[in-house]
């Protein structure tokens, strides 16, 4: 079942402002510029309706800025550094879980996996954007990858 990008879109950019209080400029995925950073991947798996995963891949500094703004402490501050896997995996949490009741409303149980953390290389990161339900984001000039994929079985 394909993704409805549109969707996906607004809901990644409510729930990061919301969240972390950034802002996310969607763009086109040939004009995402590789990232200068660490990448980060985390995944996350639904069952229940339907089946599927979500995505998001984002420098590794763009989840220290994630923490940061969530605890209220600098970027460069040592909890925000340690914070940002985690910060990371809560942030692709809520927006599956917003993602999975924009697409089935609030009655239908999903059962969903826990966050994992992952270094991407460079050529994954390539790789992750040739995929056709990727979408992608410049948020505070970090760019940003995020994958829904929704099996039909």
């Amino acid at each position: 079942m394909p993704i409805d990008h549109t969707m996906l879109t607004d809901v990644f950019e409510d729930v990061l402002e919301k969240f972390a209080f950034m802002f996310a400029d969607a763009t086109e995925i040939d004009d995402l510029p590789d990232p200068e950073d660490d990448i980060m991947q985390v995944g996350m798996s639904f069952s229940g309706t339907f089946r599927g995963e979500l995505v998001l891949a984002l420098p590794t500094g763009m989840g220290a800025e994630i923490a940061a703004n969530v605890l209220g402490v600098d970027a460069q501050d040592p909890k925000a550094c340690a914070g940002a896997p985690d910060a990371a995996k809560e942030l692709l949490n809520v927006v599956c879980g917003r993602v999975l009741t924009e697409i089935a409303g609030e009655t239908p149980v999903f059962d969903l996996s826990v966050p994992q953390v992952s270094q991407l290389a460079l050529e994954a990161w390539t790789e992750l954007k040739e995929q056709p339900d990727a979408v992608a984001f410049l948020v505070d000039d970090y760019p940003v990858l995020l994958r829904a994929n929704i099996d039909n079985d």
